[in-house]
């Protein structure tokens, strides 16, 4: 009879103790992933690890497909240059741009004739003097400069590449915009800055850890933790929570907006 009542006992205690040692195990996967998330706050900042490097543009031209896209390709200290598409044409000039029809010392007027007679799809023939007889009452027009190719700029290399209307892009280059995003500057590094030079952010003598890769730069939104904590300084210096970007030549900087964001 005692043995009938033990086992009748040891039956309905049962299902409380498997209970319980559920419970047991999810406390334990609770506190184990309460550790993780605890070492990885104590672990390196996200900001050490993007991959942000000095990038040298060697051509710059409009994408066939997408009016607002230039294509890029920047020495980022590899075999190849990397090909980057950005959307900046609204914002600045890819080339140098030349007034193809005006020569020194010929009025604008001539000068577009000659650009016309020279047309070769122009089956006129006109002759014009090297020089006219009069002098010319326009001045030159004041000269036109690069806006992208040439720049030391500045590429977040370890985006995740991505086609943009059917052309590959392997990372961004970085600007800095106003709120409403109507002006838009190149993050420009001093002259002497190494392309392929790994950005840092604070002193350039301090250590840095390893960036993450591409996959675990999508995996673990790594550079959406970094990007609204990017902005110049009021000496338009680009900066991570007031921590400078440098190069080995110095901080990087934009032209004119100051306190601006960064992408």
């Amino acid at each position: 009879m005692a043995f009938a009542l033990r086992a009748v006992h040891a039956i309905a205690a049962a299902p409380a103790f498997r209970a319980t040692a559920r419970v047991a195990r999810r406390a334990a996967l609770v506190q184990t992933r309460a550790m993780a998330d605890e070492a990885a706050e104590d672990g390196p900042s996200p900001v050490e690890l993007v991959d942000v490097r000095v990038g040298k543009v060697l051509k710059a031209y409009k994408h066939p497909e997408a009016d607002k896209l230039y294509i890029e390709e920047i020495d980022v200290g590899e075999e190849e240059p990397r090909q980057i598409c950005s959307g900046l044409v609204p914002f600045m000039s890819a080339e140098v741009r030349t007034a193809s029809t005006h020569r020194p010392g010929i009025p604008p007027t001539i000068a577009r004739r000659v650009a016309k007679a020279l047309n070769p799809e122009n089956n006129r023939r006109e002759r014009f003097f090297a020089e006219p007889k009069h002098k010319p009452t326009d001045p030159d027009p004041p000269p036109l400069t690069q806006d992208i190719e040439g720049q030391n700029v500045i590429v977040l290399a370890n985006l995740k590449s991505r086609n943009l209307a059917g052309v590959p892009s392997h990372g961004m280059i970085l600007c800095a915009s106003d709120e409403s995003h109507e002006n838009v500057e190149l993050l420009v590094c001093p002259e002497g800055a190494v392309p392929g030079e790994r950005v840092k952010f604070g002193a350039w003598e301090s250590e840095q850890s390893a960036p993450h890769s591409e996959n675990q730069m999508k995996k673990k939104k790594t550079w959406e933790k970094v990007a609204p904590d990017l902005k110049t300084t009021a000496d338009c210096v680009a900066a991570y929570k007031g921590a400078e970007m440098v190069t080995s030549a110095g901080p990087v900087k934009c032209k004119s907006l100051a306190n601006a964001l960064i992408g």
